[in-house]
């Protein structure tokens, strides 16, 4: 018998990553924070959605893009209806991507 006890831990963040991002209205590198609303835009058979992000000290927003020219036939069913009706399930799921590794302006954190 070993005496080793094991345990396995699930790691979940609790807010968004803080991208800081060249702010165009009050200058330089400033942290954004998310602020939990969605945009949704189709045009035609193609759907954008991005996840709004504001500036800490001027409240600018910045779109961070989840999808981008998405035909509608390839989106799951489920994730389409949690995008137009914005369930707090899908809003909990996004805030907690990696938002700041993927985009280009963006850059780490430790906000």
């Amino acid at each position: 018998m070993s005496s080793i006890l094991r345990m396995r831990w699930a790691i979940a963040p609790k807010t968004a990553p803080r991208p800081h991002i060249n702010c165009n209205r009050c200058g330089g590198l400033k942290p954004y924070h998310c602020s939990g609303k969605f945009r949704v835009n189709a045009n035609g058979k193609r759907i954008d959605a991005w996840l709004i992000y504001r500036c800490i000290d001027c409240n600018n927003s910045w779109n961070f893009g989840i999808l981008e020219r998405c035909n509608r036939r390839d989106i799951e069913p489920a994730l389409l209806h949690s995008l137009e009706a914005m369930t707090r399930p899908l809003r909990g799921a996004m805030l907690s991507t990696p938002c700041a590794a993927r985009q280009g302006r963006a850059r780490r954190g430790v906000s």
